[in-house]
């Protein structure tokens, strides 16, 4: 028998990166930690809606947000922008962050201010009312003080134009019955300054239209606009954090959040972290959760229970051709609280998702329509919002849409009076 020899190999680069990506002390394995913390944080944000609300904010606490504020404030905000429609259901979400971690709800907060003033003065319409509808929303959650609702307010309408006063209006109808629980005089101040523009003013003959609707939903109380949505009432009063920002304060974004920097000590803060996790989970989702079902019945479904529910409903579409019957088994399905006006919008992204228009959508939400008034409601809610996001639509998708709606209008299936915001921002601009 001969000896075994044995050879010295030196390390090669890729057996070093290996190394690296172990030893949480090293550049490397905090790089591919920081990566695989943003792509989580942006798939849950992506995918939030009101039923599976409660299951996404313990997913998201699964990962380490402190570490990662910057990052999930960026994509709330982001997602925010791209559906408008989920806007009380983000805002929702940001309130009960706040409620653990107040510093992120802050950090958000000042985002949206700081993106009021910068699309404000560049004359960004688009963007600029997205931001005030979130703040809106923040403000009924009570993220925010109502005190920078006024601001704002007082921003619109000091220099009056035709753009400016619907941006007001939009923020009102938001945020209006806040405002008239916590602030009635200076909500009076507001709409004696409206009333005025109405008297004194030489604005479109629309616009001055929106002024006078919006006296008229004051008559009625504002029953038309609740603060919050059924399902989204997920914070105890006495555990919300509500931030005093006004519009002078210092609100500049925070960019180096965004972007991966190393840190001495990865590995204590990490367990730090987990500690803190372990006690809010047990905390904030044990005896907390158990309060809330005494209030409000929180439907919390998995992933899995929301895919399943959407190829369901998908499914019921296509492979019934009587359009009553298949309306039938949609309105029949075992729906929770929240859950109808998501399966309007489902209809609606069905319909954009074809090849061609296909006639059988426009006469499915004819007969949901005319089966409940709430789903007239419900579908005129969600062509007001897709007509606000007009521009961020594909043409092809955007001819789909277009056709639903018109069926629905020309049907009398839902009201001409829901057309009036088109009319006024075709002549206004």
């Amino acid at each position: 028998m001969f000896p075994t020899r044995t050879y010295y190999r030196p390390l090669s680069r890729f057996d070093i990166y290996k190394l690296a990506l172990i030893d949480e002390s090293t550049i490397e394995y905090q790089r591919s930690a920081w990566e695989r913390l943003k792509k989580s944080i942006n798939s849950k944000i992506n995918k939030v809606n009101t039923s599976n609300l409660p299951s996404i904010i313990r997913e998201l606490f699964n990962n380490n947000i402190i570490r990662g504020r910057g990052l999930l404030a960026h994509n709330i905000i982001r997602a925010q922008i791209a559906s408008p429609f989920y806007t009380p259901v983000y805002a929702a979400l940001v309130s009960v962050i706040n409620t653990i971690l107040p510093e992120i709800g802050e950090l958000i907060a000042k985002h949206l201010i700081s993106s009021f003033h910068h699309t404000y003065e560049q004359n960004d319409k688009i963007n600029c009312l997205s931001t005030i509808k979130f703040i809106g929303h923040f403000i009924n959650q009570n993220i925010l003080h109502s005190l920078v609702a006024l601001e704002m307010l007082v921003v619109l309408l000091e220099n009056p134009t035709d753009d400016s006063v619907e941006l007001a209006i939009e923020f009102l109808n938001i945020c209006v019955e806040k405002l008239s629980q916590v602030s009635l005089h200076g909500l009076d101040s507001v709409f004696s300054t409206l009333n005025n523009l109405l008297n004194e003013s030489s604005l479109n003959e629309c616009t001055l239209h929106i002024i006078e609707v919006l006296f008229a939903i004051r008559k009625d109380q504002f029953k038309v606009n609740p603060m919050i949505q059924p399902g989204l009432d997920l914070v105890d009063e006495s555990d919300q954090h509500t931030h005093i920002i006004t519009l002078d304060d210092p609100c500049e974004p925070e960019p180096m959040l965004n972007i991966f920097r190393y840190d001495d000590q990865y590995e204590e803060n990490e367990n730090e972290y987990e500690e803190f996790r372990r006690k809010i989970i047990s905390e904030s989702y044990g005896d907390k959760q158990e309060r809330q079902q005494r209030q409000i019945k929180i439907i919390d479904l998995t992933e899995t229970n929301l895919v399943e529910h959407q190829c369901t409903v998908y499914r019921t579409i296509q492979s019934n051709t009587n359009v009553e019957e298949c309306a039938q088994k949609l309105i029949n399905m075992n729906l929770h609280s929240g859950q109808e006006i998501e399966l309007c919008q489902m209809i609606v992204d069905i319909c954009a998702q074809q090849r061609t228009y296909e006639h059988v959508f426009g006469l499915l939400g004819q007969h949901f329509c005319l089966s409940r008034k709430e789903y007239v409601e419900y579908f005129e809610k969600i062509f007001q919002d897709q007509y606000k996001i007009i521009d961020y639509l594909e043409y092809v998708k955007l001819r789909k849409v277009a056709k639903f709606f018109a069926h629905l209008l020309v049907t009398d299936a839902i009201s001409c009076a829901v057309d009036v915001e088109l009319v006024v921002r075709n002549s206004c601009n």
